[in-house]
């Protein structure tokens, strides 16, 4: 049991305060991309994070995420942002379902997907490298997959 907790009704909207306990699960249905679910994450860093990449728990706290860096295990990525976050503020990742996220070069329509092992990658962007030692590591697949670095559509499951 996944113990969603609810709905939400809008999922970009960041707040200095929780509007749920952090890590709490909401489901949420995109009038583009269908059903999503999305976790309540708290940004602690030191700085504004970008949206449409991937971020992974602290390693002192569960509860604080930081960007995601080269083949981040799945069971330490906290979601897909698909709103920029700004320094200690609270906000919403996607964990399910479709969403927007950053490729740094061209990516195969529906390649398995990792976090960037690039050294010149942006943190937390994808890539569909080949994934025989990394299956631990998907974080989804590509569903309209760009033929240049950007911003594509994707299927994430990091829950």
């Amino acid at each position: 049991m996944l113990g969603i907790q609810g709905k939400l009704t809008k999922v970009d909207t960041t707040n200095v305060t929780a509007s749920a306990v952090r890590g709490e699960l909401r489901e949420h249905v995109h009038e583009t991309y269908g059903y999503q679910i999305y976790r309540l994450v708290f940004n602690n860093p030191g700085g504004a994070l970008a949206a449409n990449v991937f971020y992974k728990f602290g390693a002192t706290s569960s509860l604080n995420i930081v960007a995601a860096t080269d083949n981040t295990p799945t069971l330490n990525v906290a979601g897909l942002l698909q709103t920029a976050l700004p320094d200690q503020h609270y906000g919403w990742a996607l964990v399910y379902g479709d969403g927007l996220a950053t490729a740094d070069a061209a990516i195969s329509d529906a390649a398995p997907l990792t976090i960037e092992s690039s050294a010149t990658a942006v943190a937390g962007a994808v890539d569909d490298t080949a994934v025989a030692t990394l299956e631990h590591t998907l974080v989804g697949v590509a569903r309209a997959a760009p033929t240049v670095a950007g911003t594509f559509r994707m299927f994430v499951n990091v829950l």
